[in-house]
């Protein structure tokens, strides 16, 4: 009786022990995830504050605008030099004159790199409406209310005449990029077509620029053959496709070198160089016509060796 009430005993205790780790593991874990829900709130909000919607209502003289292209215009401090950012894509008011974008959307004027992160409470913000700056109805800009996520609303926007016109500087223009370059002999025109693949990463389009080509002597580079150049403008973001042709008529037959260069009136964006191209009478020989004709001609053999087999192997029957 004294072991049975004994070992009863140690029981209930050994339960009390595992209820009181069992409490004890379901704090722990209450306060762990807890912390943890906090830190996803805290990541969350900050994540959020980059965001920010810009909502309004734009007006001109006589009423709201109409399918008026929206940008957000704002600008920040870097090196000691002023660094644009505007809203991208554009958006369009309504038929109320009612547009909303996010603070969230700013790029880079020029090189579309994010600068969502740059604004800060009390920043001042420019409000375009077709390429004209907006107002507020005492004439001063609109400004950044706070760092939250809480939208900032201009109920009234009017426009004025002062023009969006900004400076790209070196800073905030990216340098277009060749994607690729390919060349391909026409022996029928006597031409090499050179086919580009020009980038410009620009949320801006870029005027004015030129696609040249200079071929060389394969071993000595200051002996220039030819020169072939174009010149075109590229839209904001647009990958676009170029090509150069070489006339080869009177060039002899050889090893050439050459190189490509992308380029607007104040730099070079980027080149390839010493690339080698071979003008040589074999592969005149080797076009698609002469090829079809090689090939018809093969064949034209092959049937008269089996045709010249074929009546020997009747003549032998015969026999």
């Amino acid at each position: 009786m004294i072991i049975y009430k004994t070992t009863q005993n140690y029981i209930k205790s050994c339960k009390h022990l595992i209820k009181m780790k069992e409490k004890r593991g379901m704090r722990k874990a209450g306060i762990i995830s807890l912390m943890l829900f906090m830190l996803v709130i805290l990541a969350s909000s900050n994540a959020y504050s980059l965001e920010k919607p810009v909502e309004g209502y734009v007006y001109d003289g006589t009423g709201p605008v109409d399918q008026a292209s929206i940008t957000i215009f704002m600008q920040f401090d870097q090196d000691g030099k002023k660094i644009t950012c505007i809203s991208y894509p554009q958006i369009k008011t309504d038929e109320r004159g009612y547009f909303i974008t996010n603070l969230g959307n700013l790029r880079v004027l020029g090189n579309n790199q994010q600068c969502e992160d740059r604004w800060s409470e009390g920043d001042v913000l420019g409000v375009i409406a077709d390429s004209r700056f907006t107002k507020l109805p005492d004439r001063s800009d609109p400004v950044i209310s706070s760092e939250s996520g809480s939208s900032l609303m201009l109920k009234r926007l009017l426009l004025t005449e002062e023009v969006f016109n900004p400076v790209l500087s070196e800073l905030s223009l990216a340098r277009m990029s060749i994607r690729s370059v390919k060349e391909t002999i026409s022996w029928e025109s006597d031409k090499v077509f050179f086919d580009s693949e020009i980038y410009n990463p620009n949320n801006v389009p870029i005027e004015n620029a030129y696609l040249r080509i200079v071929v060389t002597e394969k071993e000595d580079k200051n002996s220039i053959i030819d020169i072939i150049e174009k010149k075109f403008s590229m839209d904001l973001l647009e990958s676009r496709h170029i090509q150069l042709n070489w006339n080869i008529k009177d060039i002899e037959y050889g090893s050439y070198s050459y190189n490509v260069v992308v380029y607007t009136d104040t730099e070079t964006h980027d080149r390839i160089l010493d690339r080698i191209i071979d003008i040589k009478p074999l592969l005149g020989l080797l076009s698609t016509k002469n090829l079809i004709i090689a090939a018809l001609i093969i064949i034209i053999i092959m049937l008269s060796i089996m045709l010249l087999k074929s009546r020997k192997k009747n003549a032998k029957s015969k026999k």
